[in-house]
């Protein structure tokens, strides 16, 4: 007789079904092809976290059968069981874009507790140096209107 396997807490299942959920949903509820599907649920089947009766993951608590259908899912497993059909377009694999999104949020923060001033460039620079950036301040031109010209 074999043991049956523990399942997360309701409260656990229900907030990693929120989660994948408003990730599915933000993203226009992407789907994966029927083939990709089949895929996922084969390699679900061969898991030893699957509680077969419920065919549910006893990692997260989700019935695979709608899981596995969302593009913006993932096997919790470790190593990943699917194939990585999903990036979030918030993490930039460049590190140069990494460094200038941290850089903006630097400064939005800066602004919102008045640590710097847009219309007072050289405020910006201490803010910078801290973030690695070389920075020098060019004046303003009589063709320049600041921010809201290129």
């Amino acid at each position: 007789m074999s043991k049956k396997k523990k399942m997360p807490s309701i409260f656990k299942m229900a907030t990693n079904f929120a989660k994948d959920l408003g990730k599915y949903i933000k993203e226009g509820a992407p789907n994966v092809t029927h083939a990709q599907y089949t895929r996922r649920l084969e390699a679900c089947t061969k898991c030893p976290n699957l509680e077969l009766m419920s065919m549910r993951c006893t990692l997260c608590g989700c019935l695979v059968e709608h899981k596995a259908k969302w593009k913006t899912t993932n096997c919790p497993d470790k190593p990943s069981r699917w194939e990585a059909l999903y990036k979030d377009a918030k993490t930039p694999e460049d590190d140069e874009a990494r460094k200038a999104i941290k850089a903006n949020k630097l400064l939005h923060d800066a602004l919102d507790k008045g640590l710097w001033d847009p219309k007072k460039p050289e405020t910006a620079v201490p803010l910078l140096k801290k973030m690695g950036y070389n920075t020098t301040i060019k004046e303003k031109t009589d063709d320049c209107d600041g921010c809201d010209k290129e």
